[in-house]
């Protein structure tokens, strides 16, 4: 940027460049990780895993070697949506039946079919007493949500806030921004995956073609790591701490096939490694069989690109 823009680069840089964590923000990440727990069958999980699959247990390691707080899970179904059309129906229906909370984290929110039907539901919810909070990136969301949108969400009843809101100002600011799709009802059934809550992503509107993203539905155990997930980074954007434990109800675990290991990835100091770009290598090196991956976005560097033709040359399709 500095480069191509040699006059205003510098001071676009001053005003939302990147800056170590507050020594208050450190004392407040280190509070939130003490309060984090691993489940207490973890252990046992990761050891059986490392009977049955090596490559997989290997996974598990390096992730536990990055400080990412991953747990293993069982007892959890998954459902994968090819679009995210259809993972948006499921939505509805599943937040329809919500009785104790939802929690939404996402970078782009823009008015429209699909996010208005969404808060339609989180307005009812609210007002039946359910607790809605919203998290939304204020870069993200800039040129789609008014200046003022968390101020009208709270007047229907919903808790929203903007993620590292920006203030511009001569001063270097955290350039840190939060892509992350999460929503969670009710600690039993969440949704991740690549879309977010904006009409493009359902097919709705036509931007730049047919857009295929997809997403991923959780309905068991391993959701307890999206809610302290969600609220771990609720809870630094406010600047306080709270307790977590009202939040962790008992689910009803379900016969799902495999594991499940949420895992949570982003800038240093919070993280000492490329969390996600390690997984993926991980997993591409010790594939034996096939790698299958789609994504609207593939900017691959030298070392992912690599290690997918390291793969091809080992015979993997």
């Amino acid at each position: 940027l500095v480069a191509f823009v040699p006059v205003f680069g510098p001071l676009l840089y001053i005003m939302f460049g990147e800056r170590r964590l507050s020594k208050k923000e450190l004392k407040q990440l280190k509070q939130l990780q003490s309060m984090v727990y691993r489940e207490d069958n973890s252990r046992a999980l990761r050891l059986e895993l490392k009977e049955q699959d090596k490559s997989a247990y290997g996974v598990i390691k390096s992730l536990l070697s990055m400080d990412t707080n991953a747990d293993v899970y069982n007892r959890t179904d998954t459902q994968f949506f090819a679009s995210g059309k259809s993972m948006w129906h499921q939505m509805l229906e599943d937040l329809k039946k919500a009785e104790k909370f939802i929690f939404l984290e996402y970078y782009i929110i823009e008015e429209g079919l699909m996010w208005n039907s969404i808060l339609e539901i989180l307005e009812e919810k609210a007002a039946q007493g359910v607790e809605v909070k919203l998290l939304y990136d204020d870069i993200g969301c800039m040129a789609t949500l008014p200046g003022d949108y968390t101020i009208q969400l709270r007047s229907r009843g919903i808790e929203a806030h903007k993620f590292n809101k920006v203030i511009p100002r001569l001063t270097v600011a955290y350039n840190n921004r939060d892509h992350r799709k999460i929503m969670i009802i009710d600690g039993q059934i969440a949704y991740t995956g690549g879309a977010n809550l904006a009409d493009e992503y359902i097919n709705h509107i036509e931007r730049f073609g047919y857009w295929k993203d997809s997403g991923i539905r959780l309905d068991g155990s391993a959701v307890k790591a999206f809610t302290r997930l969600f609220l771990s980074t609720w809870y630094i954007n406010r600047g306080e701490i709270s307790d977590f434990d009202q939040y962790h109800l008992e689910n009803q675990p379900k016969d799902g096939m495999g594991l499940c290991i949420p895992y949570s990835s982003g800038p240093k100091p919070i993280y000492r490694a490329q969390v996600g770009k390690t997984v993926y290598q991980n997993l591409i090196n010790q594939a034996t069989d096939y790698v299958y991956i789609t994504t609207p976005y593939l900017i691959a560097d030298y070392d992912l690109t690599e290690s997918i033709k390291n793969a091809a040359l080992r015979g993997v399709d």
